[in-house]
């Protein structure tokens, strides 16, 4: 054999050891689950995924005493969804729902009214007790008609007291 060649088995031996470790380190045994020591509760394990909020609208969702909350919708589920008037006419789309801080009750729903595809759009402020989500359309209603809602000042986060929060990331 050339004297060149007679590194060439070594060389390919040396490569399919290599490979050969590789594999085996890649076949990892699983961890050891050690059992609770008596008297204790496992812990138990988060779901996988949250709950989807639209699993809460309506159809068996239940408050803390486990009464049954017909009609019902978890305020984050709310935000995009079409504003209409009590005479149908469309409003714009909710993009907030401003909560007590303290109690947790929604104080008023933040509107987008007007522009286009977002541009223009202009923010107002209504409060919680001028509107009613109807499950049937899945929209919110509010109590004022078109000329009420643009004579409503523009809504400004920045004016929000200390009590009150939104549910939208600003």
């Amino acid at each position: 054999m050339a004297p060149l060649l007679r590194p060439l088995p070594l060389l390919a031996g040396a490569v399919v050891a290599l490979a050969a470790g590789v594999a085996a380190l890649a076949q990892t045994a699983p961890a050891a689950t050690v059992p609770p020591a008596a008297g204790t509760v496992p812990p138990v394990a988060a779901p996988e995924s949250p709950r989807p909020p639209e699993a809460a609208l309506g159809n068996g969702a239940r408050d803390a005493t486990g009464a049954t909350l017909d009609g019902a919708a978890l305020a984050v589920t709310l935000v995009g969804k079409s504003v209409r008037g009590p005479e149908g006419d469309e409003l714009g789309t909710v993009e907030d729902m401003l909560l007590d801080r303290d109690s947790g009750e929604i104080r008023a729903v933040v509107i987008g009214t007007g522009g286009f595809l977002g541009l223009g759009e202009r923010l107002v402020q209504v409060p919680w007790n001028k509107a009613q989500y109807d499950p049937n359309a899945d929209q919110l209603v509010v109590a004022l008609n078109g000329e009420e809602v643009a004579a409503l000042p523009a809504f400004d986060y920045g004016r929000l007291d200390q009590g009150t929060v939104g549910l939208a990331d600003r």
